[in-house]
């Protein structure tokens, strides 16, 4: 009896070629996976470190022009810090010289009576305000703020006025009015302070005549000069 020879089959030709290509694309893919982890952990890394060691692989000459021009851009965009120019110190004299024209007004300090101008007083406090009053002149207040840093104060009052009206005759009779020569207005009529004032018509050839007059506030006072002839 021949013994049978046991052979082993012959695997295809296609299935051989399959199996080797699977092979192939399984260790290409392992090998890409493989780059792409460590392509993944060099950038992170890299961000993680800022940039680090690139800026160690740049030469010194390359990080000092670097560095320069930083520095200029800050300077450019940043502004310089401005230190505060202290405030002046003020040497304000405690107290203060009141003065009024005309003179001899009454002063109030916060409504209370201080004293007569002139007054050499203590300088008023913050807010506190002084009044003056006069006879035939419009009070008047002046605010903290007008004597602050100031040695003296003087105020000007302004007078309350009432008219007259002057009629003369002769009409060209010359007029004087407390001593000064006066240029009487067409319409006769004078806005003077309410107070007395004299009056003195002169003309040639007439008797001298002075009136002592007073202005009226709530209306015209009217006032004649009537000059007498001389007799021979």
């Amino acid at each position: 009896m021949v013994e049978e020879e046991l052979l082993e089959p012959i695997p295809l030709s296609g299935e051989s070629g399959s199996r080797a290509k699977k092979s192939t694309s399984r260790f290409r893919g392992g090998l890409l996976m493989l780059l792409l982890g460590v392509w993944t952990l060099g950038v992170y890394g890299f961000f993680t470190r800022g940039g680090g060691d690139v800026a160690e692989e740049r030469s010194p000459a390359v990080r000092e022009e670097v560095e320069e021009e930083i520095d200029f851009v800050r300077e450019e965009v940043l502004p310089a810090e401005e230190t505060p120019t202290p405030a002046p110190e003020m040497n304000v004299p405690e107290r203060v010289r009141v003065l009024s024209d005309p003179s001899e007004a009454t002063i109030l300090l916060d409504g209370v009576f201080v004293g007569m101008t002139p007054l050499e007083m203590d300088r008023p406090g913050v807010g506190q305000r002084l009044a003056f009053r006069k006879s035939g002149y419009e009070p008047m207040q002046v605010a903290e703020d007008v004597w602050r840093g100031e040695s003296e104060l003087k105020v000007m009052l302004k007078p309350i006025t009432g008219q007259l009206r002057i009629s003369v005759s002769p009409p060209h009779a010359r007029l004087w009015l407390n001593g000064t020569e006066l240029v009487l207005p067409e319409d006769g009529v004078l806005e003077l302070p309410l107070r007395s004032h004299r009056i003195k018509a002169v003309a040639p050839g007439y008797e001298d005549l002075e009136i002592e007059v007073l202005p009226a506030f709530a209306y015209e006072r009217r006032v004649m000069f009537e000059l007498e002839e001389r007799s021979e």
